[in-house]
């Protein structure tokens, strides 16, 4: 959650590891990479970014954009776009 949050308000660099610790602490949890992947990307570290995305899709082969989308609760749908386009970017499919 934590994660999501400095994301969210632009605070990448605290977001990574934040993501980094939740995996650390659960190192099955698919919200934690998809945090992850999206900071990788909106810092510049697409490489990153990619192998994240490939990570995710080995954790859940029917993983799709558009279904984790459904499932968020955004208050600001801009956001969420913005998410989900980042996502989409490092290799996660709609």
């Amino acid at each position: 959650m934590l994660a999501t949050v400095y994301r969210d308000s632009g605070k990448v660099a605290l977001s990574i590891p934040a993501a980094r610790e939740a995996l650390r602490v659960d190192p099955r949890q698919v919200e934690a990479r998809i945090i992850l992947c999206s900071d990788y990307k909106l810092n510049g570290s697409h490489c990153e970014a990619g192998k994240i995305s490939e990570e995710i899709i080995a954790a859940d082969p029917m993983f799709s954009l558009s279904t984790y989308a459904r499932k968020k609760p955004y208050k600001f749908r801009k956001t969420l776009e913005r998410i989900v386009d980042v996502l989409r970017d490092a290799g996660l499919p709609d």
